[in-house]
């Protein structure tokens, strides 16, 4: 989840909200200091945009609104109060997560999170329930609930407000999240979801496992192409594995990724180094032989243990599908995906020429390293 936390702040929340689907509103940004509506049209449709205010490629739709309150701490009572609130979809593809921006007297954005960032808690209240949430806070002064305000989410599409009261440090912000239109909204946007999966791409599936978000769509899209990558002979896996790969392993339950840097070479795969929340640090160079025959790798342990077993399908050139044996022969099964480095093998700081400044959120460096042709 911190990995995830760290892949929207860099992606979402240092970022604005701009109205463009559903033409319902004017553009409407954190900075706004009256509400987007009233009634009906309080939740709007919204797109993630870039740092020039700009929908891209990578935008995607957000369930947004912009309602009043009032925050008191040892320096005033009772004083007006803006509170930015917007769901995003999960990290994991499944459900969502809730971001909010509080800005005091409605357009001074709140910074006491600083001093009290490990200790801010939401309290919430509906007709049928009450609840107590940790919240996340980002160096953009934003907060964040992930995949457990899916309560809060449900609370609005079943037309239950909200009230809500945040706690940190000495101040107190108190507002009501209003069901009004969520219901007919969150409709909309699950179809503009299906829309968004429709258009999910070759690149989007990698990068997903690269950043760690929506890792179960990414496996999901893989396992479903997996028979239009080619499979690889026993002379291109003996060519192939002779250098340096970022190997991208989900796990089982497929909430996050391993990424481990290894070194293919002279019979032996070694560990050099792994990504962690973002950034590559060195490892203990630990080593295991490998064979290769009839086209699979396999990679042993020790008193004759096998550790994995592979069949090799190239993706694109430079990437590549490991497949598991599901027991009868048939490889079916998504282990990891490979990302060959190259000749960088002798270079110890090579893997920093993959991520600008050691980042795993690049786009376009990730694209003008390995060219990526779509399986469809």
């Amino acid at each position: 989840m911190k990995k995830w936390t760290a892949l929207i702040l860099s992606l979402v929340m240092c970022l604005s909200l701009c109205a463009c689907g559903g033409g319902k509103t004017a553009e409407t940004t954190p900075n706004d200091t009256t509400a987007t509506g009233s009634g009906e049209e309080l939740w709007v449709i919204q797109y993630t945009v870039d740092e020039f205010g700009d929908a891209s490629q990578d935008s995607v739709p957000v369930i947004q609104s912009l309602f009043e309150g009032d925050f008191s701490n040892s320096a005033t009572n009772s004083s007006p109060l803006s509170a930015n609130v917007a769901f995003i979809m999960s990290y994991d593809g499944i459900g969502h997560s809730m971001i909010l921006q509080l800005q005091e007297y409605r357009n001074t954005p709140v910074t006491v999170y600083q001093s009290e960032a490990e200790d801010i808690v939401m309290m919430t209240k509906t007709e049928s329930d009450r609840a107590d949430y940790s919240l996340i806070w980002s160096e953009t002064d934003r907060l964040f609930i992930l995949d457990e305000s899916e309560a809060i989410f449900d609370a609005l599409k079943s037309q239950e407000d909200v009230r809500c009261i945040i706690k940190c440090g000495s101040s107190q912000y108190n507002f009501t999240l209003e069901a009004a239109n969520f219901p007919d909204v969150c409709s909309e946007f699950d179809g503009m979801l299906s829309d968004y999966e429709a258009s999910y791409s070759l690149s989007d599936a990698l990068l997903d496992l690269l950043q760690e978000q929506r890792v179960d769509t990414a496996v999901s899209y893989f396992a479903e192409n997996m028979e239009s990558y080619r499979v690889l002979s026993q002379d291109e896996v003996e060519s192939l594995f002779n250098g340096r790969f970022l190997k991208i392993s989900p796990t089982k339950d497929l909430v996050f990724t391993y990424r481990t840097v290894y070194d293919y070479l002279d019979g032996a795969q070694t560990q050099i180094g792994r990504f962690e929340h973002g950034f590559y640090e060195p490892t203990s160079h630990s080593s295991h032989p490998f064979t290769i025959e009839d086209g699979t790798i396999t990679v042993h342990g020790g008193n004759n243990s096998i550790i994995s077993q592979n069949q090799i399908r190239a993706i694109t050139d430079g990437c590549y599908l490991l497949l598991n044996d599901d027991g009868f022969g048939n490889y079916t099964e998504v282990d990891d995906v490979l990302i060959c480095y190259g000749d960088a093998v002798t270079q110890d700081d090579a893997v920093f020429n993959f991520f600008e400044n050691e980042s795993l959120v690049d786009k376009t460096t990730f694209e003008s390293f390995i060219v990526i042709e779509d399986a469809n």
